[in-house]
């Protein structure tokens, strides 16, 4: 068997978020991110914030799946602080490569996990996902709530579909 240049880029080179990890058993794990630091402070960001973590993965095969969300750490969070985990339907487009199609707000969620100031870390979150289209993307809102400071916390994100 050969494999071209074009080949190997399309299935080896690109993330597992954007075509899917091939030949797990009975389903698909789709490493979003590893564990990740972030640090969100409301007197510069000035109210809530979105951090695209993945856009564009494949679920065009999947009949359900999970979200998966690890809290490693969390420093101490006032009362009304949330760092939610959201993923959402989207749809992109040969014709308009450019555009993200998402719904209007991201309280239209396929899935979601909050992280507040009474959750404690270490911990695994987790979010059975509804109504999934063929494509998906994972953000991050911010929502700094009461917050007058530095707030930190570290998190590993993983989808897990299962196939038809």
């Amino acid at each position: 068997m050969t494999m071209g240049r074009m080949g190997w880029i399309n299935q080896n080179a690109r993330l597992d978020a954007t075509y899917g990890r091939l030949g797990r058993n009975d389903g698909y794990l789709v490493s979003v991110i590893p564990r990740t630091d972030y640090a969100f402070d409301p007197r510069v960001s000035g109210g809530n914030s979105v951090i695209p973590l993945v856009v564009g993965v494949d679920s065009s095969s999947w009949v359900s799946g999970m979200l998966l969300v690890r809290l490693h750490a969390r420093s101490a969070w006032a009362t009304g602080v949330q760092a939610k985990v959201i993923v959402q339907n989207i749809m992109l487009t040969p014709d308009e490569p450019d555009v993200i199609f998402a719904p209007a707000t991201l309280a239209t969620s396929v899935a979601q996990v909050q992280i507040d100031n009474s959750t404690n870390a270490p911990l695994l979150l987790t979010a059975p996902m509804t109504n999934m289209s063929a494509m998906l993307r994972v953000v991050i809102e911010l929502v700094p709530g009461s917050s007058t400071g530095l707030n930190t916390f570290s998190v590993g994100v993983d989808l897990v579909g299962c196939p038809a």
